[in-house]
């Protein structure tokens, strides 16, 4: 007429076994017995051991926003692929809400000192001009009177080896020149072209570097950070942006919780009593 779990509640209690009634529900599956307005949750090790893994499973449910998180950080890892997309969805929106300008200041990116320095170019650019048309006509000079010197004294005349000797260093002046006004204007649209991409650059730059700021956070906060920072469940958080191993943690948490605490709701205590060569274990509810 009674299983051994009632007989062994009624040893522990001193009673005969039909006072005790058998309620309709358990307690995190261990069966659960009423005598004198007191409830009883009864079971053997087995039996408390599945009832720690009901709790434990219970607690990761619904309780995971209550736990304490140094704890569950040995059961979370990033999901790169979901914290990576979060990343760069930030960075772009912290972008969209820039403008160019903001966006090239923050950077250290400044087109208005790159175009001083442009200007300045041009100028000496516009200076070497000036100074190379001089020095054309002066070659030009040079050559007339190399062309006098060997029409008057012949080309193997000292007058026609130092006009030749000064129209030589001119021309090289010239030449020199030229290339100086031609590396001028190399730069300037180089730098024109810089000015052109600054805003570009300094958005990419930022993009980068925003990310890695949200990626620094993340790892350094873990969970922390989107629960602190946007106000999301810890639930969520786990769900959309860690690898949680669930199953670890619901035995870990069950071997790690006291029994007695865990599963007695009156005193706290795990009682034990032997009833037919095997352990029971009892935990008063009130």
């Amino acid at each position: 007429m009674f299983d051994d779990s009632q007989l062994a509640l009624a040893e522990f209690l001193t009673i005969p076994p039909f006072l005790l009634d058998r309620t309709d529900y358990s307690h995190y599956g261990l069966m659960v017995y009423e005598f004198d307005g007191d409830t009883y949750a009864v079971g053997d090790d087995a039996d408390v051991d599945e009832a720690m893994y009901q709790y434990s499973e219970n607690m990761i449910e619904y309780e995971l926003d209550s736990m304490e998180e140094w704890w569950l950080n040995d059961y979370l890892s990033p999901n790169q692929y979901a914290i990576e997309q979060f990343c760069e969805e930030e960075a772009d929106n912290r972008l969209d809400n820039m403008t160019e300008e903001e966006m090239m200041e923050e950077a250290g990116m400044d087109p208005d000192e790159k175009q001083e320095e442009i200007d300045d170019m041009e100028v000496s650019k516009e200076e070497k001009e000036e100074e190379l048309v001089e020095m054309e006509e002066e070659l030009e000079e040079l050559e007339n009177l190399r062309d006098e010197a060997e029409e008057d004294y012949g080309d193997e005349s000292d007058e026609y080896y130092e006009a030749d000797d000064l129209h030589g260093d001119k021309d090289l002046e010239v030449d020199n020149l030229r290339d100086e006004i031609e590396a001028l204007g190399s730069d300037i649209e180089e730098y024109e072209q810089e000015i052109r991409n600054m805003p570009e650059e300094a958005k990419d730059q930022l993009y980068e570097s925003y990310k890695e700021d949200y990626q620094d956070s993340i790892d350094s906060e873990g969970v922390e950070y989107f629960t602190s920072n946007l106000g999301m469940s810890r639930d969520d958080a786990i769900d959309y942006y860690f690898d949680f191993d669930k199953d670890g943690a619901i035995q870990a948490l069950a071997d790690e919780q006291d029994r007695g605490d865990t599963l007695s709701g009156y005193d706290g205590e795990e009682h034990d009593q032997e009833y037919d060569g095997e352990d029971y274990y009892i935990f008063q509810q009130g």
